[in-house]
């Protein structure tokens, strides 16, 4: 490779468990040759394209993206000639304005806000996230609590997503609403909020809970299969008939809850809390509960697959 093709080969930083395309590798000493030689940086984010500097991707010293392109981790090129970010790369202009210069153009859309707070947790800029709370409903009104979702919205939402996408409602206030029934198949609902939410014959397929939470909630007859749900939180949750196959509990609170006929064959527990919890009749065949809190559980000789 001659000098020219080495400056525009760019390289491609692909945080995700697979890749989608093949890939070489560079060791970190040739990632600073490349990125030193290359006045542009082109993105793909999540099939979205940026061009920007390495001074603006390295603006925050203590976020991922800094971390990222400092030169430190094995990199991976492909025949894009861009570096591949696997996230949603729709926030991802606000991103970078505000790596630029510490501003950005009007939010007025408080859900699009709640999405880029996602986004900037997890490249960790800390001086967004601060600026981003701040600006939050319940920092303006008193300190009134944020306001909920109504059901009516919550349909709208649910209708009005694109075909082929997921829908987004990570932090989403959806306490005490009655979603019997609903399809929220593969929604990304991190950090929501459901507690003493109906949600009985709810298909949550594929879900993203991931800390959320469902405290006293009707998760009667449900389907969670395959949902990934770690750190979320179920304390006295009513979990009886629901389909928890293939799901990922680690380190769940499931203090109290009642998994009486639940289906959690082959699910993650490790690290949960199951205390008090009802397991008669409950399926934990081939289950992994290395590390999870068993005390006090009832029915034990009722349940399938639990070593007595």
């Amino acid at each position: 490779m001659d000098q020219n093709e080495e400056e525009d080969a760019l390289l491609c930083i692909a945080f995700s468990p697979q890749s989608p395309r093949t890939m070489t590798l560079d060791t970190p000493d040739e990632l600073n040759v490349q990125l030193k030689s290359s006045k542009q940086i082109k993105l793909d984010v999540g099939g979205y394209k940026f061009s920007t500097t390495l001074t603006t991707l390295t603006a925050d010293p203590d976020s991922m993206l800094a971390a990222m392109f400092s030169g430190r981790f094995m990199v991976e090129k492909n025949e894009d000639g861009c570096v591949f970010i696997d996230r949603d790369g729709q926030y991802f202009h606000y991103i970078l304005n505000w790596l630029r210069n510490g501003t950005l153009p009007p939010i007025e859309n408080q859900l699009e806000r709640e999405y880029l707070l996602v986004e900037s947790k997890y490249y960790q800029i800390t001086s967004l996230n601060e600026y981003l709370l701040a600006q939050e409903p319940h920092n303006h009104k008193n300190n009134d609590p944020t306001e909920k979702f109504t059901l009516k919205e919550l349909l709208q939402l649910v209708n009005n997503v694109p075909t082929g996408r997921k829908l987004q409602l990570p932090s989403a206030d959806m306490r005490g609403l009655n979603l019997d029934g609903i399809s929220l198949q593969g929604a990304n609902i991190k950090f929501a909020k459901l507690d003493h939410a109906t949600l009985q014959y709810a298909n949550l397929q594929e879900i993203n809970g991931q800390n959320a939470r469902f405290n006293h909630a009707d998760l009667q007859n449900a389907d969670l299969s395959l949902a990934q749900m770690p750190c979320c939180s179920l304390q006295h949750a009513r979990l009886n008939n629901v389909n928890l196959q293939g799901a990922n509990l680690a380190g769940a609170d499931m203090t109290n809850c009642d998994l009486q006929g639940a289906n959690l064959q082959g699910a993650n527990l490790q690290g949960a809390i199951l205390q008090g919890a009802n397991v008669q009749y409950t399926n934990l065949l081939g289950a992994k509960l290395h590390g999870a809190s068993l005390h006090g559980i009832t029915n034990v000789h009722h349940a399938k697959g639990l070593k007595r």
